[in-house]
C-alpha cells in the first residue's frame, strides 16, 4: 500500500469447519520474503520456510483465540499501514486443535479488516510482554 492507512476494526472470520477446529491466530508484518516463500504455508515447527518463520514474533497486527471478538479501536484512535518504509507481507499463524486427528479437513478461516484512509488522532501500536516464539 503505497499510501498510510489506518485499521480501525479486524474480526476473525471462522469457517464452518474451522468452528471445530481452530484455536487461536496470529497475524504478522513481515518485510523480506521471496515468492518461494509465498507458494504455500507448512507446518509452524520447520516445514515453512526460514524466512517465513522469522516473522512469526516480529510486529504482531492481530491476535484472536476462541471466545474472542470483533475488536474496534475507540473513535480516535487506529493501527497504521502501509506508506514509505511499510512491511510488504502479512503472515497468519493459525493454530489448530485436532484431538481426534480427523483427515482431510480443510480450512479458509481468517480476519477481515476495516480501515480508513482518514488519519487518526492517535496512532495505536501493539506492545508484547513475555512473549516468546522461536521458529
Amino acid at each position: 500500500v503505497a499510501t498510510e492507512r489506518y485499521i480501525v476494526k479486524f474480526a476473525p472470520v471462522i469457517s464452518e469447519t474451522g468452528l471445530k477446529y481452530v484455536h487461536h491466530a496470529l497475524l504478522y508484518f513481515c518485510d523480506e520474503l521471496s515468492s518461494t516463500d509465498l507458494e504455500s504455508g507448512g507446518d509452524c515447527d520447520g516445514s515453512v520456510t526460514n524466512a517465513v518463520a522469522q516473522c512469526r514474533g516480529g510486529a504482531l497486527l492481530a491476535a484472536w483465540a476462541v471466545g474472542g471478538r470483533d475488536f474496534s479501536y475507540p473513535e480516535d484512535i487506529a493501527y497504521p499501514f502501509g506508506g514509505p518504509g511499510s512491511p510488504r507481507y502479512v503472515v497468519m499463524e493459525m493454530h489448530y486443535n485436532n484431538p481426534a486427528l480427523d483427515s482431510g479437513v480443510i480450512d479458509s478461516s481468517g480476519f477481515e479488516f476495516t480501515y480508513t484512509n482518514v488519519e487518526p488522532t492517535y496512532k495505536a501500536g501493539i506492545f508484547s510482554v513475555g512473549l516468546s516464539v522461536t521458529p
